[in-house]
C-alpha cells in the first residue's frame, strides 16, 4: 500500500483537502475523507482511469457526490470551522461522567487513578439530583457515563441516581441515555446484568490486559488474585443477557502482554459477533511515578502495531470500534462545552481524567468557582482555529486538534499516532466495513 496523489481535473470542482488516495498491490485503489468519512473501492481498471486522468462520466459523478469533488467555490476550511466552533460550543447536550466512587476492587499498576476509598453520600446524590434538575432547564438531552474508580461497586447508588435522573427527564420532556465504564469483574451474574438494563444503560464497556497469565499480572485484584477468568465469564453471561447490545472491550497494550493478546483472541472468538475491539497503549503516567510500560513495543511507530492487532482482530471475526467515527467535531467527550465529570465529593471537572480536588473548576452546590473561571475558559477556548499547523492536516477531522489539556499544559498540539500511517488506518476502515458487510 502506498498513499497516491492523481491529477484528476473536473471543471468547476476542486479535490477535498481531505481525501487520501491509496494504492493497493494488486492496482486496485481506495479513496477516503476524513471530513466526510466517505471511503470509496476502485478495482484495477477504474484505478487506470484515476492514474491516468481520463475518468469516466460515472467516476466522476461517484467523486463529486461523495464529496471527493467538491465546487471550487466552496470553502471547506469554513465550514469546518463553522461545525467545530458549534459543536465545541453547544451546551444543549448535557454529558456527565458521574464517579459514585473513586474507590476499586483491582490494584492495576498503570491505572492513572489514584485510588481512595471515597463515595458518594446520599447529601452529595440529592445535591445532584437538584443540580441536575436546575441544569436541565436550558438543555435538551442528558447522556451520562458511570465511570470511576470502579462504579458497581455502588449500585445502590446508581439505581437511585439513575431512576431520580430519569425522572427528572421525563419532566422536562428531554432524552436520556447511560453507559458505563467498568472492569468487567463485578458483572457476574444475571441479576447484574439486569442492573444494567433496568437503569437504560444502553453501552457497556469492560477492560482486558493481553492473554491469561499477562492479564493477571497487570489486572489483579488488591489480594493479589488475577481477573482474567472472571471477566472472560462475565463477557460470555453479558452478551448471552445482552445479545442485542455489543459489549465493547478495550484492551490495553504493553511491553508485557502485546505478544500474548493472539491468546485473548482466541478466548473471545466464541463471542466475536455480539462485542468490538479497540486497542491502546497503557502510558505513564504521575499516578505510577511516571513508568514507562510500552516503550519498546511502540516503537518509532505506534499506529503499526496497533495497526497489525486491529488486523488480526479483524482475521478472527471482531468488529473494530473506531472511536474517530463517532465523534463528530469532537476530541473527546470533554470538548462538549457541556460537559463535566463529578467526583464523589460533587466537585466539577472539565476533563475525565482529573479528579484530584486541586482541579475542579467548581462544585455542584455552588456552580464555577469564581477563583477558577479563568482555568475554565482557558480550557473551552483552547481551540485548534490559531493553530496553522493543525488547520493544513489531513486528519484534523478525525482528531480535531487533539487533547484540549496536553494543548494547553504544553502550548503545543498532541498528534494522534494514526497521523504516521493514514494508509493503514484508511486500510484498516476497509477491512471492518467488510467485516460488517459480510455480518
Amino acid at each position: 500500500m502506498k498513499i497516491i496523489t492523481p491529477h484528476i481535473k473536473i471543471e468547476g470542482y476542486k479535490p477535498s483537502q481531505y481525501n487520501c488516495f491509496v494504492l493497493y498491490e494488486d492496482d486496485s485503489i481506495v479513496v477516503f475523507n476524513f471530513l466526510y468519512r466517505s471511503l470509496l473501492l476502485f478495482d484495477k481498471f477504474e484505478a487506470e482511469e484515476i492514474t491516468s486522468g481520463t475518468i469516466s462520466t460515472q467516476i466522476l459523478q461517484v467523486l463529486i457526490n461523495q464529496h471527493i469533488f467538491i465546487l471550487e467555490t466552496w470553502d471547506e476550511w469554513s465550514f469546518y470551522q463553522y461545525n467545530y466552533l458549534s459543536q465545541s460550543y453547544n451546551v444543549d447536550k448535557l454529558s456527565l461522567a458521574i464517579m459514585p466512587t473513586l474507590g476499586c476492587n483491582c490494584a492495576c499498576p498503570y491505572c492513572f487513578e489514584k485510588k481512595n476509598g471515597k463515595s458518594m453520600s446520599l447529601q452529595v446524590q440529592n445535591e445532584l439530583i437538584k443540580w441536575v434538575d436546575d441544569t436541565l432547564l436550558t438543555k435538551r438531552s442528558l447522556m451520562v457515563d458511570w465511570f470511576g474508580g470502579e462504579p458497581l461497586l455502588c449500585t445502590k447508588t446508581i439505581d437511585y441516581l439513575s431512576k431520580e435522573l430519569q425522572k427528572i427527564c421525563k419532566k422536562h420532556g428531554i432524552q436520556y441515555a447511560a453507559s458505563i465504564t467498568t472492569n468487567g469483574v463485578l458483572l457476574n451474574s444475571p441479576e447484574m446484568i439486569d442492573f444494567l438494563s433496568r437503569n437504560n444503560i444502553i453501552a457497556t464497556q469492560i477492560t482486558f490486559d493481553g492473554g491469561h497469565t499477562a492479564h493477571d499480572k497487570q489486572k489483579f485484584l488488591h489480594d493479589g488474585h488475577g481477573t482474567y477468568d472472571k471477566i472472560l465469564t462475565n463477557a460470555n453471561l453479558f452478551v448471552e443477557k445482552f445479545p442485542e447490545q455489543k459489549l465493547r472491550i478495550r484492551v490495553n497494550v504493553s511491553d508485557d502482554n502485546i505478544d500474548t493478546i493472539e491468546e485473548l483472541l482466541k478466548d473471545l472468538q466464541p463471542i466475536n459477533k455480539h462485542c468490538s475491539l479497540f486497542f491502546r497503549w497503557v502510558y505513564a503516567n504521575e499516578a505510577s511515578s511516571w513508568k514507562e510500560f510500552s516503550f519498546q513495543s511502540k516503537g518509532d511507530n505506534p499506529y503499526l502495531k496497533l495497526y497489525e492487532l486491529q488486523c488480526k482482530a479483524i482475521n478472527k471475526g471482531f468488529l473494530i470500534d473506531d472511536q474517530y467515527e463517532h465523534l463528530g467535531f469532537f476530541h473527546c467527550e470533554a470538548d462538549n462545552a457541556a460537559f463535566y465529570t463529578i467526583d464523589p465529593l460533587g466537585n466539577l471537572y472539565t476533563c475525565v481524567h482529573e479528579f484530584d480536588p486541586k482541579y475542579a473548576i467548581g462544585d455542584i452546590r455552588t456552580g464555577l468557582s469564581a477563583e477558577k473561571q479563568a482555568d475554565y475558559f482557558r480550557f473551552r477556548n483552547a481551540t485548534l482555529i490559531e493553530d496553522d499547523e493543525c488547520r493544513q492536516c489531513l486528519l484534523l477531522p478525525m482528531c480535531n486538534g487533539g487533547c484540549r489539556r496536553y494543548r494547553i499544559v504544553h502550548k503545543q498540539h498532541q498528534c494522534i499516532y494514526e497521523k504516521q500511517s493514514p494508509e493503514l488506518y484508511i486500510n484498516m476502515i476497509r477491512r471492518n466495513i467488510s467485516l460488517m458487510n459480510v455480518n
